[in-house]
């Protein structure tokens, strides 16, 4: 809300669960959209592109988390060496929200 002008051409929150997302946002013109679901969400225009920064999304996200900053805008090399326990440890923790064995199943 806070990084509309005053004077926007568009609307500072467009609600995409009342008609498709591709009906809802404006054509060719950056946008920022959140889902929440397969058909809800909420999307941005984003008017002056130059003002909007691009850790946007990052930073909502971190403080959804509670997660300082030094941990979401400069995060620190990882070795790719350690990928196949931490992908382990993922799915293992994922396991109660794969939504996708439904698929599989039908």
């Amino acid at each position: 809300m806070e990084n509309s002008g005053e004077w926007s051409q568009n609307k500072k929150i467009i609600d995409t669960s009342k008609a498709t997302f591709r009906r809802s946002m404006v054509k060719e013109l950056p946008y920022f959209h959140v889902w929440f679901g397969l058909d809800k969400g909420y999307g941005h225009v984003i008017e002056k592109e130059k003002s909007f920064p691009f850790w946007f999304g990052k930073e909502i996200l971190a403080g959804i988390c509670d997660l300082p900053p030094n941990v979401w805008r400069k995060p620190k090399k990882l070795n790719p060496r350690d990928n196949p326990d931490r992908i382990q440890g993922f799915m293992k923790r994922w396991k109660k929200w794969e939504w996708t064995k439904m698929l599989q199943e039908q």
